[in-house]
This record gives structure tokens, sequence and C-alpha cells, in this order.
């Protein structure tokens, strides 16, 4: 086995050599046809017409009877870029250009290419994109993304001035912490936005694969081909720092250190620096907070799932620094503090989010007012069709049966910004029994 603690073989394993001549189309793979062992004698030749329609298995380009591909250096770019990082855009903010420099020099793209396993011709997709200049910059790379992400940003600019104030006043009006795609959307069609241009940008924001919500820190994508100068007045406003790194507040990502002359304790502080800057850096509970919603979905599931293992409702000190032990945060003590201002040794969810705790209490008060337990009353109530989930509109209907209203002081609302802020996991658009009660009895169901 070539990798330790791998279960699995592949037929790049056994013949590493083979198998990159085929992938780069130097070799035929007719399909229906198996290869000749290495070392056999060779069959007989293909008819030309066999060998000029061939397909590379990595690119999906069709190639000719040389073996060269008939698409675009570009474009096979691209379909890399997209099947390794989601997008183009997370590739190049988070591999090709993390320290904001807007470009990048040939040699620098020729290595992130072999690091890429890019197998085309490197030489030809360097004069395909930089045109005889010396770098290249992310519109080279894709330019309708670039275009798409200028215009979102200028719409965005125009109406609020700064990204972060558009996020905050514009995009996350229900003050969550993330969005979804649907959210996103009413948002952005609030705004004038068309949902195409919308639905663009918000899948070039994510910055990996699989991810289904966006943070205020997903919406530095939009930076992305702004000059390192302007970047801090378009992120935060005017009069802020000019560093590309302040201007987004995202951590400086480790590169090459240098050794200086005369210096070792100086090269050594750096490297120790690079380590630690790995390090979840959180020390305020509000971003403490949005790490949670990041990772749970809502700090109501961050608080089941992370923190109350044993579903009594308290959260002890020894319980809390397990769960930022889980989470990488280092800072246990000063978010404890926080937390715990009465200095009890422990704390409830009304320490961690005092409005999921009262809108909470009043959505049980009323349904233990109206059935003899909790089963019973999400059962008649939320989930009559027996489908063991409710969505938004099922919970509407319930919390009107309840006459729910969302707590005190409100006149109305306060059934789906509930639904919004118990929401159990990442793009889940349904909750279930499960996700607000522990189930003591499962078969009951049955």
């Amino acid at each position: 086995c070539p990798v330790p603690g791998r279960t699995a073989l592949s037929i790049w394993d056994i013949d590493p050599v083979c198998s990159k001549q085929r992938s780069r189309g130097i070799k035929a793979m007719l399909p229906g046809k198996s290869a000749p062992l290495l070392g056999a004698a060779p069959a007989t030749s293909e008819p030309a017409e066999a060998k000029s329609d061939v397909h590379s298995p990595t690119n999906g380009a069709k190639t000719g009877a040389k073996g060269e591909s008939s698409s675009e250096p570009r474009q096979q770019l691209k379909t890399l870029l997209r099947s390794k990082f989601g997008s183009t855009a997370a590739a190049w903010r988070l591999e090709i250009d993390p320290k904001w420099t807007g470009c990048i020099h040939s040699g620098q793209f020729l290595l992130l290419l072999d690091k890429f396993c890019f197998n085309g011709s490197p030489k030809k997709l360097w004069e395909e994109l930089s045109r005889g200049r010396p770098v290249i910059t992310y519109e080279d790379v894709d330019a309708e993304s670039f275009k798409a992400l200028n215009k979102f940003r200028g719409l965005l600019i125009d109406r609020f001035g700064w990204l972060a104030r558009a996020w905050s006043e514009g995009l996350d009006v229900d003050r969550l912490g993330r969005l979804d795609l649907e959210e996103f959307l009413l948002s952005t069609r609030e705004l004038g936005i068309a949902d195409n241009l919308a639905k663009r940008v918000f899948k070039l924001c994510l910055a990996r694969q699989g991810q289904r919500l966006l943070t205020v820190e997903d919406l530095q994508m939009l930076l992305i081909g702004v000059h390192q100068d302007d970047m801090a007045a378009l992120w935060a406003g005017p009069g802020t720092g000019s560093s590309p790194t302040a201007a987004s507040g995202a951590k400086p990502t480790p590169g090459m250190v240098q050794l200086h002359n005369g210096s070792p304790r100086r090269h050594a502080e750096e490297v120790t620096n690079q380590h630690h800057s790995k390090d979840v850096n959180v020390r305020d509970l509000d971003k403490f907070k949005q790490l949670l919603i990041g990772k749970y979905g809502s700090l109501w599931s961050a608080w089941r799932q992370g923190m109350d293992h044993d579903k009594n409702g308290i959260v002890t000190q020894q319980d809390f620094a397990r769960g930022c032990q889980f989470l990488g945060v280092k800072a246990v003590n000063k978010l404890w503090l926080g937390l715990d201002v009465l200095e009890l040794g422990y704390i409830t969810l009304k320490e961690l989010d005092p409005e999921v705790a009262e809108l909470f209490a009043e959505l049980e008060k009323r349904l233990l007012e109206n059935f003899p337990n909790r089963k019973e009353g999400w059962r008649k109530t939320f989930d009559p069709e027996n489908r063991l989930h409710c969505d938004l509109q099922a919970w509407r209907s319930g919390c009107t049966r309840l006459d729910f209203r969302g707590g005190k002081g409100r006149s109305g609302g306060g059934a789906e910004r509930l639904f919004k802020l118990l929401k159990p996991e990442p793009g889940r658009s349904h909750l279930t029994y499960e996700d607000l009660w522990e189930d003591e009895d499962p078969n009951d169901f049955t």
C-alpha cells in the first residue's frame, strides 16, 4: 500500500507511468478494449479511425490522432479548478493568490499547475492567459466570473458604501450570521439584483466544496480584482487601514519564510508565528458565536450538539472547555468569563443566545398548556401527517394553532424567526422532534 492507512489500491498505484500517459492523451484509451500488460508483446496496430476519437479521463476533452486536446487550455484549467475547489474564485483566493497581490508570476503559476495535476500544456496555457505579459490576474483566468463579482460588488458599494455594511444592513437582515441560497436570493431581490447574477455570485463566494451557507468572511471574494490600497475602504469603510489582510479581517496565509541575514532569532520568530497563525484565533463572544454558527448551522444546534451533551439544560466550565477544544479555540477562560457573568459555575442557553431561549420557552409553554406532553403536542400540531419532519409551512401552521406570536412585544413573524434560529445544520430546510427535544422513546412513532 503506497500510503499508510489506505485500504484500497487504484490503477495509478500499480501503473502510474502508463496511467499518466493515457490521461494526457499520449496513449489511446479505447472503450471496451483492455490494455496490454507491461512487458507484453505489442498488439496489432489500431486503425486510424479508432485512434482519432479517444477521450482523456481527467480533463474530459476529445483528443485527436496525435493525442492533443481540442479544448482550450483555459477551459481545461477552469474545469480543473472547479472540480478541486468548487469555483475558480475559491481557487484564486485560497491557493493562487492568498496574499491579495492581485496577480501571479509564471514561475509560481507553473508550480501550482504541477500541484493541481494539470494535464494540459503549461506553456500553451501561460501564453493564452498572459498574452506576452509577465503576470496574470483573475480576469485572465475566468473573465465571466470576474465581471460578475465586479458587477455585484459595484451594486452593493453604490447602495451601502462598503461591503461589511452591505452584509449587516442589506444581506443578513435577520442577524443570523449566515445565509443559505434561498435567504440570499430573498435579500438580493429586495435590493433589486437579478436572480441569475445573485446565484452566480453566491456560488463564487463559497470557499470550499460542500459549503452551503455564506458568512461575512465569505463575502471577501468580492475583493478579488481590487487594488490593495482600496481594499480596506471597500470592506470596512473610509478611514481604515490599507492592508488587504486588515481589510478582509482574515488571517494572513503562511508563505515561504526568508532567513534574515544576521538574525536567526527573527527567522525563528517568523516560523513560530506562521505555525500559530493556523490556530483558531477567537477572543471575543461575537466571533465565537460566528464560529459556532458556521460549524453547526445555529447557536441552538451548537448548544445541543457541541456543549449540552447530557441534555440537562446546563453547561459547566468543563463541558464548555471540551467543546472549545473540539473547535480548536484556546481562549476558553476569557470566553467563559464573558458568558458566566454571575459566576455560577454553569451557563444555560439564555447566556449563549437570549433570543432563542425566550422564543423556545414561550413555544414550549404553549405546547404543554394544550397537550399532556411535548411529543403528542409535536405530532398533532407540527406533524399531523406523520411525515416525521416539519418544514417552514407546517411550522407556521402549527404556531398559528398554538397562537404563538414570538414572545413578548411581538405582533407577528416570531414563528418564522424561531424556525431559522433552530436550524439544526447548514442547509437543512426542515425540523424534526429530535432537533428540539430528546426522544426518550423512539419507537413511539411507529
